[in-house]
């Protein structure tokens, strides 16, 4: 449980920060790390 909820909390971490990397096209930063 505790594996699936960190791999979890470190994609959502991924695509936040693609998405202040990227906040011109975020939907595309979204589909890349999905």
């Amino acid at each position: 449980m505790r594996n699936n909820r960190n791999l979890i909390f470190q994609s959502e971490q991924v695509s936040l920060q693609s998405l202040l990397l990227v906040p011109q096209h975020p939907r595309r930063a979204v589909s890349e790390s999905a």
